[in-house]
């Protein structure tokens, strides 16, 4: 998903990715996990891969 990804602006003490699906730009999956490289930077895929997805959205837009 390299590429449709970008760190979610509301962070918490876990960092948060956002991830637009590549078979509809109006679903987003929310991933959750650790991560120890910069908070503005996307962990690499074999990253996300372990991480959990912790919300599915939809955008009519």
């Amino acid at each position: 998903m390299q590429g449709s990804c970008y760190p979610d602006s509301k962070q918490t003490n876990m960092l948060t990715i956002n991830c637009i699906s590549p078979q509809s730009s109006h679903v987003t999956y929310r991933f959750t996990g650790k991560w120890s490289g910069p908070k503005n930077l996307v962990p690499s895929n074999d990253v996300l891969a372990n991480w959990k997805v912790s919300g599915i959205i939809w955008s009519a837009q």
